[in-house]
């Protein structure tokens, strides 16, 4: 057996429904989502959306028989594995586990920043880094760097850190 990730198109804001569909039919699926963090009357409000709208992955095993992928494609709200063409070509496990890990890590949280946070750095110079917020203006991030026993002030744009 060998099970390979392809990409299945859905329709528009139809994500879930479709990830529900395949899991009752037995498809392991994969459809990673972001958190957005807002304030709203007073109180931080978390919304989850899926990182590639309108896509999500299946895990699914084309050697074992050639009709399977077909009944990902009749299934209600996927419009069709891609690309589009005589057969689905798969993607790299690695990639799908890479979105997986950065979903589980926080790497993919944005919003909020607020004196007092602590944040890791995921790209730029500073990747990997905590540090902690002291204040955020115009998008970017003033904070404490602690490196070789003293605290640093470092700025990096708000974009490039992810909340602790």
């Amino acid at each position: 057996m060998c099970f390979l990730w392809y990409v299945a198109a859905t329709y528009p804001l139809r994500e879930a429904v479709a990830q529900r569909r395949l899991n009752r039919q037995l498809f392991a699926t994969h459809l990673p989502l972001r958190t957005t963090r807002t304030a709203r009357r007073g109180q931080i409000v978390e919304r989850r959306s899926p990182c590639f709208p309108g896509y999500l992955f299946v895990l699914l095993d084309l050697a074992a028989t050639d009709d399977r992928w077909k009944q990902v494609n009749s299934t209600r709200a996927i419009l069709r594995l891609l690309p589009s063409s005589e057969r689905p070509i798969a993607i790299r496990t690695e990639e799908v586990l890479a979105l997986h890990e950065a979903e589980l890590d926080g790497a993919l949280v944005s919003g909020m920043v607020t004196p007092g946070s602590r944040l890791r750095a995921y790209r730029g110079a500073l990747a990997n880094q905590v540090i902690q917020c002291i204040d955020c203006v115009d998008g970017m991030v003033s904070a404490l760097l602690s490196c070789f026993g003293r605290e640093t002030r470092v700025s990096i744009p708000v974009g490039n850190v992810t909340i602790l």
